[in-house]
Formats: C-alpha cells, structure tokens, sequence
C-alpha cells in the first residue's frame, strides 16, 4: 500500500500518543510507589503542562482532515480522564488495589502500542493496532469485575469511591479504543486509496 496523506500520520498526533503513553506509564509508577498518594500528587503535577499540549492537539490536525481530528480528541481525552481519576484518588486519598493496578496496566499498554503504531505508521501498523484493541477489550472485562467487586463490599462510601475511579479508568480505556478505532479506519480507507482525511 502506498502511503497517501490519509495514511501519513501527523507528527503533532503521534506526539499526543506519547505524551498520552507517557502518562499512563507514570500513573502506574505512582500507583506502584511506596507513597501511592504523593506519588499520584506529583503526577497531577507533572501532567499540567501535558494536559496543555493534548488540548490544543485538535486544531493542529486540523490540517490533515477530521479523522484525524478525532484520534486527536480521543486522546485528549485519555489524559483528561488519567488526571481525574488520579485526583479522585488524591483528594480522596482511595489506596490503590487490584483492580486500579490492574487497570491502569492495560491502559499502558493499550497506549503503549498505540504510541508505538503511530511512530512507523503504515501498512503493517495493523497487527499494533489489533493488540491494542484486546487490551482494551480486557481492560473493559476488568473494569466490569472491579464494579461488580465494589458493589458487594460492605463498606459503602470506600465502594463509591472505587466505584468512580474504575469508571474513569474505564472512561479512559474507551477513549484510547475510539483512538484505535480511528486510526484503523484511516489505514483501511488508505488502503482503498479514500478516506475523509484526504
């Protein structure tokens, strides 16, 4: 397949997928830190200048076409959600347990292959593509458990609490899907040698 500028990524959204990736990995890190809740304060720290730069990400893509507008948006997103759910956590001081750990490893990893896509993207980005979309399957499956868990604990407000941080968690892992989804649409429609992003 020759590389059309529908199939060209933007250097400004691969960026996005870094940025995105590295957040997810150092959400992790804080999450697995001795001080969980100073690790989580330091990164909402780190991140404020991220969130910055992946909220204007939109209308650099906008010079290559909405499809890509919307893998930018969609990750945009994963960050917006990545920073509540560790400020839920903060303000709340909720300790990290299976599930949130959990979670937030398929994230990265979801994330992970997405960055990794972008930077050689091209007619073998697919098989990327495709790992990342069964991490996401596998993180909603989690999340799902992680509810049903909660909602059986005894300890009510400790429930809510969990409750809300799996949801954003999940919130984030569907955003990276739509980011997925979106950037398999751009390949196919390259393939065919169409595509909205023309």
């Amino acid at each position: 397949m020759a590389l059309t500028r529908a199939t060209i990524a933007p250097a400004s959204v691969a960026e996005e997928a870094r940025i995105a990736a590295a957040m997810a990995s150092r959400f992790c890190a804080a999450l697995a830190s001795a001080d969980a809740d100073g690790g989580l304060k330091n990164f909402l720290d780190k991140s404020r200048a991220e969130l910055v730069e992946l909220n204007g990400g939109a209308a650099r893509a906008g010079a290559v076409g909405e499809d890509w507008i919307a893998v930018s948006r969609a990750l945009c997103r994963v960050g917006d959600e990545l920073a509540a759910a560790a400020g839920d956590m903060a303000n709340w001081s909720v300790a990290p347990e299976r599930f949130t750990l959990r979670l937030a490893k398929l994230l990265q990893a979801m994330l992970g292959k997405t960055a990794e896509t972008l930077a050689s993207f091209g007619p073998r980005a697919q098989s990327g593509l495709v790992q990342a979309k069964a991490d996401g399957m596998e993180l909603q499956a989690v999340f799902r458990r992680a509810r049903g868990a909660a909602l059986e604990s005894e300890r009510a407000v400790e429930s809510l609490k969990l409750r809300e941080v799996f949801r954003r968690l999940s919130e984030a892992g569907a955003a990276a899907d739509k980011a997925v989804e979106g950037l398999a649409w751009i390949l196919a429609e390259g393939e065919r040698g169409g595509g909205r992003a023309h």
